[in-house]
């Protein structure tokens, strides 16, 4: 019989996404340089020179887009520039580097003085006639290559979250933990969504693995449609934190139907099937201003 397959450990791409700290953008330990009492020069004619499309790419797609954080001293100018999210692409992403520190863009002010700060910039390359050149936000809303809100990251990370779970003697935890928040909707509707909203990782004995690598959405789903007397059914597989480690917990549906099928033995057979998992960091927390409901 074919086990469910072990979620294992988070890639290295999901793990640097729960470990990054959206909530405090930059690179952990890293401080602007400058100091808010040195004059600041007057600012340059073009302060921000958008990055070169890299000419040996010329005719190839567009990569993804490129997600910088950086650091500014009083001024605006960049002295550090941290890669969030690489295109894939080391051409595009060093030419996003070498434009972003040349960039002096506006400082944060607070109490009426520019103070240093940190800033998102999403890059999405385009030919040498149109590159883009981004707008620092912390708060890109939705669509390909944009970074979520501030309170979208929130809403996720409060998501994640779930009661405090017992470690076993030798550290690990047990491979089948029940998820306390269930699947909504029927077996149909979650599999379209699944097929419209989730990429399609692997196709294996009778299991097709769909997944989600978000910030705050680390998510298998393995389709049972045949083959199993509990099929069609979709077991999630959600990392979540209770503040103190990362680990998975398990959620099912089942839409199996008698004589034939058997639905009480799919919770059977995910109790049998899991092996010990080894739990993770867990992501950052917010700032207390914003779990206050404060900005």
């Amino acid at each position: 019989m074919t086990l469910v397959r072990d979620p294992g450990t988070p890639t290295a791409s999901q793990l640097s996404r729960i470990q990054a700290n959206p909530f405090q953008v930059g690179p952990p330990g890293s401080r602007p340089s400058s100091s808010p009492s040195e004059p600041c020069a007057p600012p340059p004619a073009t302060p921000r020179q958008p990055p070169v499309y890299p000419p040996e790419m010329k005719g190839q797609p567009a990569p993804p887009a490129l997600v910088l954080v950086l650091s500014l001293d009083h001024c605006g100018q960049v002295t550090q520039v941290h890669v969030e999210h690489s295109t894939g692409v080391a051409a595009f992403d060093q030419s996003g580097i070498d434009a972003a520190k040349t960039w002096r863009l506006s400082p944060e002010i607070k109490d009426g003085k520019p103070v240093p700060s940190r800033v998102r910039v999403p890059i999405q390359f385009q030919d040498d006639s149109a590159a883009a050149a981004a707008a620092p936000s912390a708060a890109a809303a939705g669509g390909k290559g944009k970074l979520p809100s501030v309170e979208a990251m929130y809403a996720g990370w409060k998501r994640m979250q779930v009661p405090k779970a017992a470690l076993n003697a030798d550290g690990t935890m047990p491979g089948y933990l029940p998820d306390p928040q269930p699947m909504r909707g029927g077996f149909d509707e979650i599999l379209r969504q699944l097929k419209s909203e989730r990429r399609l990782e692997s196709q294996e004995g009778g299991v097709d693995r769909y997944v989600s690598d978000d910030v705050f959405d680390i998510s298998n789903w393995d389709v049972f449609e045949r083959g199993f007397v509990f099929s069609p059914a979709i077991v999630r597989m959600r990392l979540v934190s209770d503040g103190e480690k990362a680990f998975w917990v398990t959620s099912s549906i089942c839409a199996a139907r008698a004589p034939d099928g058997d639905c009480a033995k799919l919770e059977e057979f995910l109790r049998v099937s899991a092996k010990p998992q080894t739990p993770k960091p867990p992501p950052p927390s917010p700032p207390p201003g914003l779990r206050d409901g404060k900005r």
